[in-house]
C-alpha cells in the first residue's frame, strides 16, 4: 500500500483510491456518524494499512492504544481476562467494524480489553496524533465526538464491568 498509493500515483488519484477502500470501514462507524463529510474524507484519506496473521494479539491490557483500528478483512476478538487469568470474549468483530475509537479522544493508561485476531486481518489504523491534528479543523465535529465519547466510554465501562463481574461467578 505505502509504495503503490502513496509514491507511485499522483496524489489526487491516491485520495480517491483511498476513500474508496476505506469508505466502507469508516462510513460504518457509529463514532463518526454525524461528523461532517470534509473530516470524514481527512481520515478516510490517513489511515495506514497493517496486517495481522491468525490468533495475533492486536492489543493487550498493559500497553495503551495509540490508535483506532478498522476491521477490512478478517475478523477480531474482543475479550477481558477474568479472575483465574482466563479470557472471555466481549464482542467478535467482522470486516467493517472498529474498535478502541476511545483512544482518539482519552490517552488510555491501559486498554479496557484484549484485541486478538481469530483469523488473518487486514486492518487500517488512525493513529490519535494524526486524529487530534485532523480534528483542529473541524470545531462542529470536533464538539460532537466530545459528546459521543463520553457516552461510548460509559457504554464501554458499564459493558467491560458486567463482562467482569459474570466472569468472576
Amino acid at each position: 500500500e505505502a509504495v503503490l498509493l502513496r509514491k507511485a500515483i499522483p496524489d489526487h488519484i491516491t485520495s480517491n483510491l483511498l476513500v474508496h477502500i476505506t469508505q466502507p470501514m469508516v462510513g460504518g462507524c457509529d463514532f463518526f456518524m454525524d461528523c461532517e463529510s470534509g473530516f470524514i474524507r481527512k481520515i478516510m484519506v490517513s489511515l495506514e494499512q497493517v496486517f495481522f496473521g491468525a490468533h495475533y494479539t492486536v492489543l493487550t491490557t498493559d500497553v495503551p492504544s495509540d490508535r483506532m483500528y478498522f476491521i477490512k478483512k478478517g475478523r477480531v476478538e474482543l475479550m477481558v481476562e477474568k479472575v483465574d487469568k482466563s479470557l472471555k470474549v466481549l464482542r467478535k468483530l467482522d470486516a467493517n467494524d472498529s474498535f478502541a475509537e476511545g483512544c482518539l479522544v482519552e490517552d488510555w493508561t491501559n486498554n479496557p480489553f484484549i484485541a486478538r485476531t481469530a483469523t488473518e486481518c487486514e486492518m487500517w489504523t488512525l493513529k490519535r496524533s494524526v486524529f487530534r491534528n485532523l480534528i483542529r479543523d473541524f470545531p462542529k465535529s470536533r464538539s460532537l465526538l466530545k459528546v459521543v465519547a463520553k457516552s461510548v466510554d460509559a457504554r464501554r465501562r458499564a459493558s467491560v464491568h458486567n463482562t467482569m463481574k459474570a466472569a468472576e461467578i
